[in-house]
């Protein structure tokens, strides 16, 4: 019976994560202004392919357009290794996002530095 349980209480507690999760990535979509979230979805490969082009022909005729973008894959590849990445975005990151092997070799960058700043933070030994 007690097994039961805790199984259905896990159960649970996926579901309400799950919610969660999505009701965070509502939040963060919405405090996003409208070019951030055009840039995280042209990164995450969820444009059109005529907005797609449009975003790629701005980054190629304004410098600092394109800087944009690049400060936009830094926070999406911030937001992936701290587990903050929306559900329903783990896919285009995945896929699309991680296709290049700059983009993955920056991952690996990232993931280790987040593990030296969890592990300058644990107890010496």
């Amino acid at each position: 019976m007690g097994e039961v349980l805790r199984a259905e209480s896990v159960l649970l507690l996926r579901r309400q994560n799950a919610a969660d999760m999505q009701s965070l990535a509502l939040w963060l979509r919405s405090q996003m202004g409208e070019k951030e979230r055009l840039l995280v979805s042209y990164l995450l490969g969820e444009l059109s392919e005529e907005e797609q082009v449009r975003v790629e022909d701005h980054a190629f005729t304004d410098p600092s357009y394109l800087a944009e973008i690049e400060a936009a894959e830094a926070d999406l590849i911030d937001t992936y290794v701290r587990g903050e990445l929306p559900p329903d975005s783990l896919p285009g990151f995945e896929r699309r996002f991680l296709r290049s092997p700059s983009r993955r070799s920056k991952l690996e960058l990232a993931q280790a530095l987040a593990r030296v700043v969890v592990e300058s933070k644990s107890p010496p030994r």
